[in-house]
């Protein structure tokens, strides 16, 4: 979708959109041709440069104006790096997700690119990139036990 458009009318709640991503100390805004989005998060997997071109997707926050809750990015037209899709998963689920990894002390913390938060059964150094090959133990809280974890990257 044109970053030009995202202001304009009924949008659907994904969407992956071009332009320059200019860093300032109160965050990341998107711009092209005079239009701007502002960015709430970081990507999953890769943090572009200030004033680079990227293609970034994410949801679409309502409001005026609209904001994008960053689900990942790439650099403009890098088709090797697609739009992940990690739907929710109930418990006992097994297979494997795509994750951002990251320790805090004596824990392991894994999110998806949807902002989906799992406590991972031991600690995975080091932080990073992941996908994990396992189960979803439980729920409360959301634990993922893994049988697997191999580095990735764009």
């Amino acid at each position: 979708m044109a970053l030009r458009n995202v202001a304009t009318g009924p949008q659907p709640p994904w969407i992956l959109t071009s332009g320059v991503a200019c860093r300032h100390p109160t965050g990341t805004v998107l711009t092209d041709r005079g239009h701007a989005l502002t960015l709430i998060g970081e990507p999953l997997s890769w943090l572009p440069r200030h004033e680079q071109q990227i293609d970034v997707w994410g949801q679409l926050l309502p409001g005026t104006p609209p904001v994008l809750l960053v689900h990942d990015a790439r650099p403009l037209g890098d088709h090797r790096h697609q739009p992940l899709w990690t739907p929710p998963r109930p418990q006992g689920f097994t297979g494997h997700i795509d994750v951002r990894v990251t320790t805090y002390g004596h824990t392991s913390v894994a999110v998806t690119a949807q902002r989906h938060h799992y406590l991972l059964d031991r600690v995975l150094q080091p932080d990073g990139l992941y996908r994990l090959t396992g189960r979803i133990s439980q729920l409360t809280p959301p634990t993922f036990t893994f049988s697997s974890a191999t580095p990735r990257g764009i």
